[in-house]
């Protein structure tokens, strides 16, 4: 029998450059795949085709008012950011902690202050539009996604590398 790994600590990086600390949220991106139903003659009913990835999405939370963050606004590139996770998960069957490290690329599309009053905790947000992310589970690499050089990788297997093939990448 074992207990689910669980989230103990976590460190965050824009630019190589740390916000432990300031960091109190990061919502990783979800992933999902473009799917249109088709049905032609002849089918007994519908399926759905695979057209590739979604657009991905992260945000992150700040604790306060955090100026370091705010001068990666208006990157002039679609991954001109690079945004890095780091957790650390523990289980209540294991000595043995876990790591989850997540990179991403993209650039900030938002930054949202939220309310400021005085006396109180405030917060600053920022939504981060990705166009790379890659998933390391205890140093191996379990999902990378390039979404600009057409690249698909789950558990070593790249998905896309004979449609780049045939077009020539």
């Amino acid at each position: 029998m074992g207990l689910p790994y669980s989230l103990y600590r976590f460190n965050t990086f824009i630019n190589g450059d740390s916000f432990l600390g300031e960091t109190e949220e990061v919502e990783l991106p979800k992933l999902s795949r473009k799917f249109e139903e088709f049905q032609s003659g002849g089918m007994g009913g519908p399926v759905k085709l695979d057209f590739g990835n979604e657009a991905m999405e992260a945000s992150i939370k700040f604790g306060g008012l955090v100026r370091r963050a705010l001068s990666h606004y208006a990157a002039p590139t679609v991954d001109g950011v690079q945004l890095r996770w780091v957790g650390a998960y523990k289980s209540g069957t294991s000595a043995i902690p876990q790591s989850l490290e997540v990179t991403m690329r993209g650039r900030f599309q938002e930054i949202e202050f939220g309310t400021q009053k005085a006396g109180e905790k405030s917060e600053q947000k920022m939504k981060f539009p990705i166009s790379y992310y890659k998933v390391v589970i205890d140093g191996q690499t379990v999902i990378e996604i390039d979404q600009l050089a057409g690249i698909t990788i789950v558990d070593g297997v790249d998905t896309d590398a004979a449609f780049r093939a045939i077009i020539g990448l």
